[in-house]
């Protein structure tokens, strides 16, 4: 509904709504004919007619439908501006399997780690993150794929077996202390449909290890520690 002067009334575009409070009625703009046409009292598909009263309430209901129409836009704006999470996927696991760590190749999936997530539009920016509890030979890697496929800087240009992410500790002990590596990278082109994020383990020279998750080589007892293992992905919009 409008308020408008004689002017705004000639040009009035098609679908207008007037209500002219001298004699309470409503006018719609019709386009074949390019002028007003009293809806005030018509008659509905049963019969009925339709009051001045009626098209208020009518009217109404409409303005309150187009408020919430505008403050759901407004708040879907906001969800879609740059910055904000769009989502967060988490995996925890007290999974002790193991894994070889090859010489060659990708290296082996930390199968239990994996982290499914479908973004909201691709491009947005996913920030990865796994706290891994366990036990390996130093010159180890550890390198992140989505999908089976190594993300960007998750390794060098080469793919060459000694760059990685980030390496397993140096302790001189690989029977019964095991530690904690955080692992941490960013994809800058994700998908928008259904991606797996992969943990992987390589070694870094020329024989094969395995990595023992959430325990030490030696089997779980007394001193010989297990632990939990995390992994978050964080959706951010761009």
């Amino acid at each position: 509904m409008i308020n408008m002067g004689k002017a705004a009334l000639k040009s009035a575009a098609c679908g207008a709504i007037f209500f002219a409070t001298v004699s309470s009625l409503y006018f719609v703009h019709a386009a074949i004919t390019a002028s007003w046409t009293n809806v005030s009292s018509i008659e509905s598909t049963s019969g009925a007619t339709l009051s001045a009263q009626s098209w208020n309430q009518i009217l109404g209901n409409l303005e309150t439908l187009k408020n919430r129409v505008d403050t759901l836009d407004s708040k879907v704006a906001v969800l879609e501006s740059p910055g904000v999470i769009a989502q967060i996927k988490t995996v925890q696991t007290r999974d002790n399997s193991t894994f070889s760590s090859p010489v060659s190749g990708n290296g082996t999936v930390i199968t239990p780690l994996n982290i499914v997530m479908t973004p909201k539009k691709a491009g947005n920016m996913v920030i990865l993150e796994w706290v891994v509890h366990g036990e390996i030979s130093h010159n180890n890697n550890f390198l992140v794929a989505r999908n089976g496929t190594l993300l960007p800087n998750a390794t060098n240009a080469s793919n060459n077996r000694w760059a990685g992410v980030t390496t397993a500790d140096y302790d001189n002990n690989d029977s019964s202390t095991p530690n904690e590596k955080v692992i941490r990278i960013v994809d800058y082109n994700s998908l928008s449909t259904e991606s797996t994020y992969q943990l992987l383990v390589r070694w870094a020279g020329g024989t094969a290890y395995t990595f023992y998750l959430n325990r030490t080589v030696g089997a779980s007892w007394d001193d010989l520690e297990t632990g939990l293992s995390t992994g978050v992905a964080i959706e951010v919009v761009q």
